[in-house]
């Protein structure tokens, strides 16, 4: 089992006006801890930093189901 888990949402919402829009939201979930923690794709984010050093390490997020 991998330490983190790639995630990725789309929602279906309605705007203010009334329209139909579809909202795609990526992240990364760390199982390493309980309870598990979302760790959003920004690079000011030290987790995220953590997470990319992990990756170049020559380990493999799994997919998301």
């Amino acid at each position: 089992m991998a330490d983190y888990q790639l995630r990725k949402f789309t929602l279906n919402r309605v705007d203010k006006d009334g329209n139909d829009v579809v909202v795609t939201h990526e992240d990364i979930l760390d199982k390493r801890i309980t309870p598990n923690r979302a760790i959003p794709k920004d690079s000011e984010n030290t987790d995220y930093q953590e997470y990319l050093k992990w990756v170049d390490e020559g380990n493999t997020a799994e997919a998301a189901d």
